[in-house]
């Protein structure tokens, strides 16, 4: 009389172990995947606090020079205002009667 209940208990007790193996498989597969990115910003952030890279930057963002060297600056032409296409004549007849 008590065998179903235990089996019952045994199974959800299964079941849920089943569960947390996988659980537990996936978040250590995600804490790999996050040690993994976490060294490759380690690596950046040793690149981004060299020397180098900061006169770079501050060269280039704020036109930094050194003695003895000229500034070039490259100004792109401005783009050329575009008159809009004539309508056709469909199109004429469409404005026409929206007007009210």
């Amino acid at each position: 009389m008590l065998a179903p209940f235990l089996a019952a208990g045994l199974v959800t007790a299964w079941l849920r172990h089943n569960d947390l193996v996988k659980r537990q498989k996936a978040l250590d597969m995600e804490a790999r995947t996050l040690v993994r990115d976490n060294e490759a910003l380690d690596s950046v952030l040793d690149l981004v606090s060299l020397d180098v890279f900061k006169e770079f930057e501050v060269r280039k963002r704020l036109n930094f020079v050194k003695p003895g060297e000229k500034l070039v600056i490259f100004i792109s032409p401005s783009p050329m205002p575009s008159t809009p296409p004539e309508p056709n004549f469909f199109e004429k007849i469409k404005l026409f009667f929206k007007r009210d």
